[in-house]
């Protein structure tokens, strides 16, 4: 169950002693409760993962509460797992092959993913390298049709002797 946190408010409004000019008030902006909303965890498709298969959240919530604001926040900043630089922590290869597992899915649906991810990598990595020529292609192609131009000659396709 993975914790997705939106903020409902109820907008409330606090002013400095009526003055004179619309300008000198002061606005402030309170939120009174935090909305939490549980995920279940299911096997992912993002192929940006480093190893293993990857893991995202289900579209529909399970269950959901709402939590006072100063509480959540005192939960929040109590937390020890907490990383003190904002960055987001990873989950091993391993421990995210136990969630899914724990949640129902096979090895094979595990490996089915991690064999699909490895190709859409490949694919990546061929386009990222084809990317390097394009220009280079661009190039020659314009080339090619600015000396047909010039001799007068018509584009000949290479034709198929076999068709």
């Amino acid at each position: 169950m993975a914790p997705s946190v939106t903020s409902k408010s109820i907008l409330k409004q606090s002013s400095s002693p009526s003055s004179a000019n619309s300008l000198d008030r002061i606005r402030k902006v309170w939120f009174d409760s935090v909305e939490i909303k549980y995920y279940d965890i299911i096997l992912g498709d993002n192929p940006a993962v480093s190893d293993g298969a990857p893991v995202t959240i289900d579209w529909k919530a399970h269950d959901e509460e709402v939590v006072d604001v100063d509480c959540y926040e005192v939960l929040r900043n109590s937390e020890s797992s907490k990383r003190k630089d904002g960055s987001v922590s990873k989950i091993s290869v391993q421990k995210r092959a136990a969630l899914l597992l724990d949640y129902g899915y096979s090895i094979k649906d595990l490996a089915a993913m991690i064999e699909e991810i490895d190709e859409i990598k490949g694919m990546r990595a061929e386009s990222a390298t084809n990317k390097k020529w394009d220009r280079f292609n661009e190039v020659f192609e314009s080339t090619g049709r600015t000396i047909r131009k010039l001799t007068g000659r018509k584009n000949t396709a290479i034709r198929n002797p076999a068709a």
